[in-house]
């Protein structure tokens, strides 16, 4: 990056008010200055307008000897208006010019400057109070970088004066004149533009990296802008549930025509919710940082699912056997999607099985599938958690579903076990081996 240039604002003096407090007198020296002076609004170096003074009170501008006793203050207060810090911009230094002389060099506290912080509606002094004066009349500075920090209390700020008299009886006579005040600041960078993501999808069971760019600029320069600050991130909201994925390290392409371009790469996991996510895209200057937020882009729904094993098996058994449960149960199934499966939306599709040497049925009816099993066999009780399939029917599962999810979490909702059940043998059927080969494979899906 750039080294980052000095931001500078000279501001104008518009009223200067006398408050006389008890004991404390105030006479005017006629010395000629100017009644106004115009100065340059200057940020970053470069000019962009001008202050206009406007005169309230005939003693504006004219050097005053004040004269003040037992620590009793005469104050003046220092109000500005006319052209505008811009918004968002970052308040840097503030620094008061003024002149003064002393009467008296051991006068102590004999000047408090305080800021008028309007977010806090808070007068807060800029340091210790001033004390060190010299008989000649002597130009000053004071600077401060921590209490106005914003532009709304920097197009807000007033300073306020405080001229104090020692504890003895005489009078201490001071010469002030308060000449101007000098504010630096920095534009925010500006984020222009993101380009156009169309309609995605997950990769089943993996990631989709999504390539997109941004444009930024400031009014400072391209040349402030921190490039290695750039970064951009999707979000999507629904109710309880949100999610977040980031690049936070976006990378600089080019510089033209006064705007930087940076590319981004985000990753969508395939349980990501579908529908609208919104598109942010932030950069940073040396003080600020500026994000975008109005793009967007769809994501669509993907049901998908693995099932582990392929195949069941129930051994041997005699005509006549009841209840008997798979040999390889369970058959897991897995949402690799990004779409929730709600309970009774997992469907088998039972075919009758065929015997290898009549081709006489078992029918698909005498089978029941559940989520559990255990000595009691729950995946036989269908008054309890099985279901019962229906020949050649997608029957949904009553306790079977399937939500989105991570599934390589231990504690994941995203897997679910199906157990089988062969509740009744029927004693007609010769014995013999009944397959699917004859009336074709059962199939599960998802809804």
């Amino acid at each position: 990056m750039a080294s980052k240039k000095e931001a500078t604002i000279a501001l104008i003096l518009i009223i200067i008010s006398i408050l006389f407090l008890k004991y404390v007198y105030a006479t005017y020296t006629n010395v000629a200055l100017p009644l106004c002076i115009d100065q340059n609004i200057v940020q970053k170096g470069t000019t962009i307008g001008n202050n206009t003074c406007s005169e309230t009170n005939t003693q504006n501008g004219v050097r005053r000897g004040i004269t003040a006793r037992s620590n009793n203050p005469s104050r003046y207060t220092v109000n500005f208006s006319g052209n505008l810090i811009p918004a968002g911009s970052a308040i840097s230094t503030i620094c008061m010019n003024y002149s003064l002389s002393g009467s008296d060099t051991a006068v102590s506290n004999g000047l408090a400057i305080n800021f008028w912080k309007a977010s806090t509606s808070q007068n807060i002094p800029i340091g210790a109070n001033i004390s060190s004066f010299t008989i000649a009349h002597s130009n000053y500075t004071v600077c401060n970088n921590t209490i106005i920090t914003t532009a709304a209390d920097a197009n807000a700020l007033k300073i306020f004066f405080q001229l104090l008299g020692d504890a003895t009886a005489s009078d201490d006579i001071y010469r002030f004149e308060y000449i101007g005040v000098n504010i630096s600041y920095d534009m925010p960078p500006k984020v222009d533009n993101i380009s156009l993501i169309n309609q995605q999808s997950i990769t089943e069971g993996g990631k989709t990296s999504v390539l997109f760019s941004f444009v930024a600029s400031d009014l400072d320069g391209v040349a402030d802008l921190n490039d290695i600050t750039a970064q951009a991130s999707f979000n999507m909201t629904i109710g309880p549930d949100s999610t977040t994925r980031t690049n936070s390290s976006c990378k600089w392409i080019a510089d033209t025509g006064g705007t930087a371009n940076y590319s981004c790469t985000i990753d969508l996991f395939y349980f990501d919710m579908n529908g609208t996510w919104n598109i942010n895209a932030s950069v940073c200057d040396a003080n600020i940082c500026s994000q975008n937020i109005t793009a967007t882009f769809n994501l669509g729904v993907t049901p998908a699912m693995n099932i582990t094993p392929a195949t069941i098996t129930f051994g041997s058994l005699g005509p006549g056997a009841t209840n008997s449960t798979a040999t390889d149960d369970p058959i897991t199934i897995t949402n690799t999607g990004n779409q929730n499966i709600t309970l009774g939306n997992v469907r088998i599709k039972g075919i009758d099985l065929a015997g290898t040497t009549d081709g006489k049925t078992l029918g698909a009816g005498n089978f029941t599938v559940g989520t559990g099993s255990g000595s009691g066999n729950d995946e036989c009780v269908t008054t309890n958690s099985s279901t019962q399939l229906v020949n050649n029917t997608a029957t949904g599962i009553a306790r079977a579903g399937l939500p989105r999810g991570n599934f390589s979490l231990s504690s994941t909702t995203a897997n679910e076990q199906l157990f089988y059940c062969l509740r009744n043998a029927p004693l007609y059927l010769p014995i013999q081996d009944y397959n699917t080969n004859l009336g074709g494979a059962w199939t599960i899906d998802i809804i």
